[in-house]
């Protein structure tokens, strides 16, 4: 059994935390201005705390319709707000839903997930760049990069209701902390809780009694599900200049697209020297460390 690190989650919690969020010392509220005519804006107040947001929304035209919401980095809170770049156990998971509970009286059971990240930080020897620029696509869905200022880059393959990422977790960080080691993210963010709710799962309480070693194994399978250019195996070889180019296996029909992957992975299985088997080996031993520290 493998688990992995949970990120970035967004829940909705029920409106009669309002008074109990609004009078916590520790939040201090903040509502909208607009900056051309000075008006404010009450009906959505916000606060954020260690890298988590809460936000409070009310109706304009509905007073009893108020919609809170908390989003934002569990690893990060665990962390103080600093940064997410090292491991996040399920123990030290166990340990920010604790503090949750005691600073803001928010069970598990009260939180619906609305959004979420699965994924694991690995070590591996060569440049993070050269695995991104082997990911081609995942499950038909292209990769793209997005480049954010201050953050580096990353690349994503957007799904309808989920979206495979990876990226340098070192320049994320590295203008606040320079003495971060290069770490390879590899995530996958479900937008809609289609595939959790089929589980049963609708709160963080019900992820928790699911067990999140469940999902270490689909991390893999997303994993293996990438059309991967292997540089190491494919470089110098006949295949070099149509592998690695995205267009061509764009224009292939369906049947000559799964001819070729049987190719390309038929030569990945004979070589020693492929990224793709070797990155799904650390994702699966990295996995197995995370779930080593559960209590």
């Amino acid at each position: 059994m493998i688990s992995l690190m949970v990120d970035f989650i967004k829940v909705s919690v029920d409106k009669s935390f309002e008074k109990r969020l609004l009078e916590n010392q520790k939040l201090e509220f903040n509502c909208k201005i607009c900056y051309s005519t000075g008006v404010v804006d009450s009906n959505f107040l916000y606060a954020e705390y260690k890298g988590l947001r809460f936000n409070i929304i009310n109706s304009e035209n509905d007073c009893k319709q108020t919609v809170i919401t908390l989003e934002g980095s569990l690893h990060k809170f665990w962390n103080d707000g600093k940064h997410n770049h090292n491991d996040f156990t399920n123990t030290n998971l166990d340990e920010v839903l604790n503090e949750l509970v005691h600073q803001f009286g928010l069970w598990p059971s009260d939180m619906r997930l609305r959004q979420i990240e699965f994924g694991v930080n690995i070590r591996y020897p060569e440049c993070v760049d050269e695995i991104m620029n082997g990911c081609l696509e995942h499950k038909a869905k292209p990769f793209k990069y997005t480049f954010v200022r201050d953050e580096g880059k990353y690349i994503q393959a957007k799904h309808e209701n989920y979206i495979v990422k990876l990226y340098d977790k070192q320049l994320q960080n590295c203008k606040r902390y320079p003495d971060l080691e290069p770490i390879m993210r590899f995530e996958v963010g479900y937008k809609r809780m289609y595939s959790l709710n089929k589980k049963g799962i609708y709160t963080l309480q019900d992820l928790v009694n699911y067990g999140l070693e469940e999902f270490g194994e689909e991390l893999v399978c997303y994993w293996e599900a990438i059309l991967f250019y292997d540089a190491k195996v494919f470089d110098g070889s006949d295949k070099q200049y149509i592998y690695s180019n995205p267009k061509y296996w764009r224009e292939l029909s369906s049947t000559n697209f799964n001819y070729h992957r049987g190719q390309m992975r038929k030569a990945l299985s004979k070589s020693s020297k492929s990224i793709k088997r070797t990155i799904r080996a650390l994702i699966k031993e990295k996995s197995e460390q995370l779930v080593s520290h559960t209590v």
